[in-house]
């Protein structure tokens, strides 16, 4: 498995698993639940980019998109992975969002016409960080989705009419499990003609585990769910032998020993970790005071400096300088809103971090909100991030391959996820050197 410099090795043999997310931070949080069960997993987002994994993410970032340009990016990207009809086909998740923001059903049915499979089991629940279904209605921290701040892009709570939405019957129809036990998995009695998302309700990880060991012993290929169905089902694989033992994060991290590991040491102090904060969600609002209560600098461009008014170089030498200081966030947190404005935005957030890694400053990030997550990863030309761990649940780390910065120490972070203290957590387990203990 080992790749010289960080790079991606090829890829020789179809992984166990293969996950196709909607954006990054929640591929990297889904892919990171299979290396906690011994595999090794890499995310990538651009085609053509096939690691030797255990397991493979492609996130296509359509969360944002248009309905057909997310569907197209959906079966281009299976195809790209191997998942066509009359192929052994390995385990495949869809990754949804636990909110059901984006294009789930859209998704789900144009995976499941280009594998040929005709059915899924759908369990959107991520206990961990409070999203349940109960009753075939999803709750965020027991408040119904359509009254939750993620109401504004999802206006329904029901699971089964969110997933119908912009899908005709003949390509999906989804129904609630009456029940996963022991027994045959029900339907209510309906005739199983059309390709099917059977909507399982979870309100804890052994819900979610019962649902995944169902779906190992009746043959069921395709799930559909966030990461905490993911757990599950690696768990479930783990038992099974899905990966040789031994794998994992201590694969991923001797992949960049050597000339990469020494060119990312940094003093115990922490200096020059870098956090790129530009959710606009409630919680990272949160995490972010609590990291500045904390003594941590953050630099905050002038609104102007979005619209190209500004100089690059200067932000730039601003972070550096804040960075020779201690850790630092960038970030848009306390800012007006700017209305339409989101991929530019955080594309010159993402020039700024290119710029200070160019100059040396930065001995890890911490990327939160996977708009920001996708344009940093792609403004300093990486290929694809390995998964090394969690600094805690939902808030995976992992290292960069290729580009500028090839064997750099990451920290990913979905903008709702993680306690108040997510964020000055992140930032002290890459002080730590934590990750580089992993061996």
């Amino acid at each position: 498995m080992a790749g010289s410099g960080g790079s991606v090795p090829v890829r020789r043999r179809m992984p166990s698993v293969v996950v196709i997310a909607d954006d990054l931070t929640g591929a990297a949080d889904t892919g990171v639940a299979f290396v906690r069960g011994g595999a090794t997993a890499a995310v990538v987002w651009q085609p053509g980019t096939m690691p030797e994994a255990d397991v493979v993410v492609m996130s296509t970032e359509s969360r944002q998109l248009s309905r057909a340009e997310a569907v197209q990016r959906v079966r281009a990207a299976a195809v790209d992975l191997g998942l066509t009809r009359g192929c052994g086909l390995p385990w495949v998740y869809k990754k949804i969002d636990s909110t059901l923001r984006g294009h789930p059903g859209p998704e789900l049915a144009a995976l499941l016409d280009v594998i040929g499979a005709r059915v899924a089991l759908v369990a959107p629940a991520f206990p961990a960080q409070g999203r349940v279904t109960v009753g075939g209605v999803h709750l965020v921290h027991g408040v119904p989705l359509a009254d939750t701040p993620f109401g504004s892009e999802v206006t329904v709570s029901d699971v089964c009419v969110c997933l119908a939405a912009g899908v005709s019957a003949c390509q999906l129809t989804a129904l609630r499990l009456s029940a996963v036990d022991d027994g045959k998995m029900a339907y209510g009695g309906e005739a199983c003609v059309r390709t099917l998302a059977l909507v399982a309700d979870a309100q804890t990880d052994a819900d979610l585990q019962r649902i995944a060991d169902r779906a190992l012993r009746d043959g069921t290929r395709v799930l559909c769910g966030s990461a905490g169905l993911a757990q599950a089902l690696a768990e479930a694989l783990s038992r099974g032998g899905a990966w040789e033992a031994g794998g994992g994060a201590a694969v991923v991290n001797r992949m960049f020993v050597g000339r990469q590991q020494a060119a990312l040491s940094h003093d115990p102090s922490g200096v020059g970790v870098l956090v790129v904060a530009a959710s606009r969600h409630p919680a990272a609002l949160r995490q972010v005071a609590v990291a500045e209560d904390a003594g941590v600098r953050a630099v905050r461009p002038e609104r102007d400096w979005f619209t190209g008014h500004g100089s690059q170089e200067a932000m730039v030498d601003a972070v550096e300088e804040a960075l020779a200081r201690g850790p630092a966030i960038l970030t848009t947190v306390g800012l007006p809103d700017m209305p339409g404005r989101g991929p530019a935005l955080t594309e010159r957030l993402a020039g700024v971090v290119a710029g200070v890694i160019r100059k040396g400053a930065v001995a890890g990030l911490v990327l939160t909100g996977g708009d920001a997550a996708i344009a940093v990863s792609r403004a300093v030309g990486a290929e694809a991030l390995w998964l090394g761990g969690e600094v805690q649940s939902g808030v995976p780390w992992g290292r960069l391959a290729g580009g500028l910065a090839p064997g750099l120490p990451v920290v990913t972070k979905a903008g709702g996820f993680g306690d108040d203290g997510a964020l000055l957590a992140a930032m002290r387990f890459l002080e730590r050197g934590a990750w580089a203990a992993v061996c």
